[in-house]
């Protein structure tokens, strides 16, 4: 399509939804790179505010001088998420790497000369950055400093240099539920034929980020773990994973299950490692829940047991007439498991509170013989 242009080393792809106050900011930390060899895809999700007026100026005031390839695409309709403008963006890239920029963050000056020079120097088929820089606040904002903090999304132990994952397929669906990867697509960056011959785009699901990192996780050969910080995710209290409604958390909570389960079970089943060992994907089916639970609780915080009630019922109804086995037998076994781990809590709880009291005595009688 951009014949006329040398091919990039790297293709930043940067969905964009009513992000008028933000992108200015994260397109002025891409093109102030140290690494200078890349193009942009911006693609607009029919945003109602000011952002591709904003954009638009951007990049035709960056046309004189050093040329900056931005190129801005617009979706012919809301998809409401990020899945459908990435696909469009890597349906549109050249790149030999491929990376995603949320267009309400930023990325620090040298994070693609990082991401870059260690990708070739393993040929990786991803590289995962572990930690990022959490942002509250505006790049100008009268005399208040924004508020910056180192953050993550996983467990420890973090790696203190760049290394090569293990191959052992079983070890690293292990780390994933132990929340031993971040799962947001973003803060890395993926060989392109990689994706093509994996056909690894994002599905229009909820928390499809998750199973994108998955499926990266699982089918790359050569996943590189890095310490180095690259990306600034910004707090947008009015970014679409931000905004919280009763009934949106309630339609994400329950509704999702089905497609997303089914999805997980198409995906895996192609992969032969966990036909003859359906112990992991479960596993990893299960911990998706869990995260599903995790994140969108908070309903069963502001509604009365009787309208979740309500609500669960109707959806089981329409997946007991689609006869659909497999996500029943995972909601029932993820239920049972809950349970499960809520008793051995409950048991752990128990023993400390028993240990706690002896100690206390303890310590009572060795005041008692210090008295004396």
């Amino acid at each position: 399509m951009y014949s006329h242009i040398p091919t990039p080393k790297i293709s930043v792809i940067i969905p964009m939804y009513n992000v008028e106050k933000y992108i200015e900011d994260c397109l002025n930390s891409i093109i102030t790179q140290t690494f200078q060899d890349f193009e942009v895809i911006l693609v607009d999700d029919c945003s109602t505010d000011r952002s591709v007026e904003i954009a638009e100026r951007f990049i035709a005031s960056n046309k004189t001088g050093n040329l900056y390839k931005i190129h801005l695409h617009k979706m012919p309709g809301n998809s409401g998420n990020a899945a459908m403008p990435r696909n469009m963006g890597l349906r549109l890239a050249t790149g030999k790497y491929v990376t995603f920029v949320d267009g309400d963050d930023m990325i620090v000056q040298n994070a693609f000369e990082i991401l870059f020079n260690i990708a070739e120097q393993f040929n990786a088929d991803v590289v995962h950055t572990e930690k990022y820089f959490g942002y509250i606040g505006d790049i100008v904002q009268n005399n208040d400093q924004p508020t910056v903090s180192v953050n993550t999304l996983q467990s420890e132990p973090f790696v203190n240099a760049p290394t090569l994952e293990t191959n052992d397929l079983a070890a690293r669906v292990m780390r994933f539920c132990q929340r031993g990867y971040m799962w947001g697509a973003w803060g890395k960056i993926y060989r392109r034929t990689f994706l093509i011959e994996n056909r690894l785009e994002f599905l229009d699901i909820y928390s499809e980020d998750m199973l994108f990192v998955a499926l990266c996780v699982c089918l790359s050969k050569r996943f590189v773990r890095i310490p180095d910080i690259t990306y600034v995710y910004r707090f947008n209290p009015n970014s679409q994973t931000n905004t919280h409604t009763l009934e949106k958390d309630m339609r994400k909570m329950v509704t999702p299950f089905v497609g997303i389960i089914n999805s997980w079970e198409n995906h895996f089943s192609k992969i032969e490692f966990f036909n003859e060992h359906p112990e992991y994907r479960f596993m990893l089916i299960n911990f998706f829940l869990q995260i599903i639970i995790w994140f969108e609780g908070r309903v069963y915080e502001q509604l009365p047991p009787h309208m979740i009630e309500q609500a669960v019922h109707k959806y089981l109804a329409l997946i007991d007439k689609q006869n659909d086995t497999k996500a029943m037998t995972h909601l029932f076994n993820s239920a049972a498991i809950n349970y499960r781990y809520n008793l051995q809590l409950q048991q752990k709880i128990a023993q400390l509170e028993s240990r706690l009291q002896k100690l206390k005595f303890m310590s009572k009688e060795l005041l008692l013989e210090l008295q004396k």
